[in-house]
């Protein structure tokens, strides 16, 4: 069932395939597409450079498209592109301009959604299993429930907030992360804070004159 108001609709309905090439506009920057981030620059995903000099049959990806990688859409490598105002992927990789009664936020989370992965898993065709590919026919078909646009547009808001907060706490954990490797090395080699005034060289370094080294 799909609340009052919301569309049953297919992938084909929600967005269109480009095939707008790279040509005089090779000078874009390179993107990949991850399981984990979607689209994100090449630079910061490969240490070297995995793209030959020839671009110009490479797909333009325009910010608020999303990209597919249809060998590994199984794993989930899909995702709305957000890094660049346009950048350039694969000529193997597929680039969809979401319909204009589709909000691309709502899009990306739906394309990018746990619910989705089954559809790309079955759909998947091939003899190597880390390159089985979706047919196009196959991805079009794959159905979702359109909420109103202005309905979508607030269920983006609510998600890209929840996205926002997990994303500070996790600098959060880092920087506890950072403060507790410092306080471990202090407190496992000097002892507690002002506890000590004497300290004698070891073989581990300097510790408290009072502790034995064993």
């Amino acid at each position: 069932m799909t609340p009052d108001g919301w569309r049953k609709v297919t992938y084909g309905q929600a967005m269109a395939e480009t095939e707008v090439r790279a040509a005089a506009a090779h000078d874009l920057p390179v993107l990949s597409v991850t399981k984990t981030r979607g689209p994100m620059l090449a630079s910061e995903r490969f240490a070297k450079v995995m793209h030959g000099r020839d671009l110009t049959k490479y797909r333009v990806a325009p910010r608020h498209t999303i990209v597919a990688d249809p060998m590994l859409l199984w794993d989930g490598s899909i995702g709305l592109q957000t890094v660049v105002d346009a950048g350039l992927v694969s000529p193997d990789y597929r680039v969809y301009q979401p319909a204009r009664d589709v909000d691309p936020a709502f899009l990306g989370y739906v394309v990018r959604s746990a619910n989705m992965l089954p559809h790309y898993q079955g759909g998947a065709r091939g003899t190597n299993v880390r390159r089985n590919r979706i047919a196009r026919s196959d991805f079009l078909a794959i159905p979702l429930a359109l909420p109103p646009l202005p309905e979508q547009r607030r269920i983006a808001a609510i998600l890209s907030s929840l996205d926002d907060a997990i994303e500070a706490t996790q600098a959060v954990i880092d920087q506890l992360g950072v403060v507790r490797k410092a306080m471990m090395a202090e407190l496992l080699t000097r002892g507690l804070p002002g506890r000590h005034t004497r300290f004698k060289q070891t073989e581990i370094g300097e510790a408290p004159e009072d502790w034995d080294v064993a």
